[in-house]
């Protein structure tokens, strides 16, 4: 066997079987010792290999900074896998300060190689104006390539791009068909989007029910989203029997990761006694993490919680500071309530 007799680049490659589980069980130990083998060598993919076992603390405990010093040293060889790990990390600032710039200069060295990772990161930057100026057209191009090449990453960008009109004509008939082939690929977001589709009878007919199947897929990969729109669904009977524990479930699981329209929602479970024992003050528990968020009906329900002595203690002056937030976001029923004071 090359590796065993000291060949570098037969080491890195054995260091992937390893790695990645390609015909050898699975062993992140051993894939760290063949890419150390290799990238003692110099070899781009040991080290880039090696790096991510450090980044990820595969075989290894985690470091990014060894990390980043090897992605750092593959990516200087024209290593594809490394130019691409080492503009992750400056996107993300693990291992090294972030610096969206740097982040795109490096992934598009590697989308120029047919990268489609990179061309698909490359595409985000573009899309959202990090690193670069903020450009569609740009964005739909790359993302364009990398879902060519079956990146579901970038078949659910290109989606976004058809979605909006963003780069390209818009086209819900051409969303609904690239977020279908980016969510049969087990991509989370786009199980969202595609469930939207349904659900809004958008690019296809309304189908609650399987609006219900994709949003499950996507909330089950732990996606807030699609835990928040799975708990809607249950909420309000569409596409499922009408469950509000179920619903308390979901918008529970949601809330707790952060999305401040479940935890909108489940303070209304919890205001109104929907799936739960009624508890005004856990509602404006949860009505306080959305609003501090910036969620409109958070702040207004909040307000009304302050108005009505709901849940909090009654005060006018509190009411009125968030139904003025809720208000300057073009809440009508906030307008009204602001109205009555």
């Amino acid at each position: 066997m090359a590796a065993n007799q000291g060949n570098a680049s037969g080491q890195g490659y054995l260091g992937d079987c390893y790695y990645f589980g390609n015909g050898a069980v699975q062993d992140y130990t051993k894939a760290f010792e063949w890419y150390t083998r290799s990238a003692s060598q110099g070899n781009p993919n040991g080290q880039s290999g090696l790096g991510l076992c450090y980044y990820s603390g595969s075989g290894v405990s985690q470091d990014y900074v060894q990390a980043f010093r090897l992605f750092t040293k593959s990516a200087n060889k024209g290593n594809v896998f490394g130019q691409h790990a080492l503009g992750r990390c400056y996107y993300s600032g693990n291992g090294v300060d972030r610096n969206y710039s740097k982040a795109v200069e490096w992934f598009t060295k590697a989308a120029n190689q047919g990268h489609a990772s990179s061309q698909d990161d490359l595409g985000d930057c573009c899309y959202h104006g990090n690193g670069v100026d903020q450009d569609y057209s740009e964005a739909f191009e790359w993302y364009s390539k990398s879902a060519k090449q079956g990146n579901a990453s970038g078949q659910n960008g290109l989606g976004l791009c058809y979605e909006y009109g963003y780069g390209v004509a818009q086209s819900w008939t051409q969303a609904f068909e690239w977020y279908t082939k980016a969510a049969q690929q087990g991509n989370a977001v786009a199980q969202v989007n595609l469930g939207l589709c349904y659900y809004n009878g958008t690019g296809i007919d309304r189908e609650y029910s399987k609006a219900v199947e994709w949003f499950t897929k996507a909330a089950n990969q732990g996606n807030s989203y699609g835990q928040d729109n799975l708990a809607e669904c249950y909420y309000t009977g569409n596409g499922v029997d009408q469950d509000y524990a179920r619903a308390v479930e979901w918008y529970s699981r949601s809330a707790n990761q952060g999305s401040p329209d479940a935890q909108n929602n489940l303070g209304t479970c919890y205001y109104n006694g929907s799936g739960v024992s009624r508890d005004p003050v856990k509602a404006v528990e949860w009505y306080i993490k959305a609003a501090h968020q910036g969620n409109a009906n958070a702040q207004f329900n909040l307000g009304l919680c302050y108005q009505l002595g709901q849940g909090a203690a009654k005060n006018g002056e509190t009411a009125r500071y968030w139904l003025q937030l809720a208000a300057d976001q073009g809440h009508t029923q906030a307008q009204d309530k602001l109205d009555e004071f």
